[in-house]
């Protein structure tokens, strides 16, 4: 060993050295960190990815409990899909159409969980629109320009992810060792 060596140890040790401006490193057992880094990050994903599925479902649950509900289809097309899940559409039940519910999140965003329905006019339930408006020539000044009702969303996915929406940063950190939110 050159002089003015350290050697620092503990899962894989470095070696350094210095003799007369000759610079050596020596790393032993790095196979074995990388092995164990590479277990260590597929448990935890595993434990984030479940986690997240949880979240989704009880969010889910809760949807359909704000959903209101008038044949019952769009509360049974609410409906939980995540990244690598394999499924086109998530889990749907009762009155649900074969083609109801969301498909799998798909791109580079890493592990994603969706609850949401593809029901065509949920968007209109969640947010309010105008009911009753009329079209063209018979409109306001026959501009297009509708009169009508208005009815208030309901906000039923809005409150659900409300309920739920601190558990991810804390159950996140819980897996990954840390007691404060992530």
């Amino acid at each position: 060993m050159p002089k003015n060596a350290w050697t620092y140890s503990g899962s894989f040790s470095l070696i350094y050295g210095i003799d007369m401006g000759t610079i050596s490193v020596k790393v032993e057992g790095i196979e074995k960190t990388l092995a164990s880094l590479k277990k260590w990050q597929i448990i935890k994903r595993q434990a984030c990815e479940d986690t997240l599925k949880k979240i989704g479902f009880k969010v889910e649950g809760d949807a359909k409990i704000f959903c209101p509900v008038d044949t019952g289809r769009l509360r049974s097309s609410l409906s939980t899909n995540w990244s690598g899940s394999g499924k086109s559409r998530g889990r749907t039940g009762g009155k649900a159409q074969a083609d109801d519910g969301i498909g799998e999140p798909s791109g580079p965003q890493g592990l994603v969980v969706v609850v949401g329905t593809n029901v065509k006019y949920a968007v209109h339930v969640e947010y309010g629109h105008v009911a009753g408006s009329k079209q063209g020539a018979d409109s306001f000044m026959g501009m297009g320009l509708g009169v009508g009702t208005i009815v208030e969303g309901k906000f039923y996915l809005t409150k659900a992810y409300l309920q739920h929406e601190g558990e991810v940063g804390t159950e996140i950190g819980k897996i990954m060792g840390k007691d404060e939110k992530v």
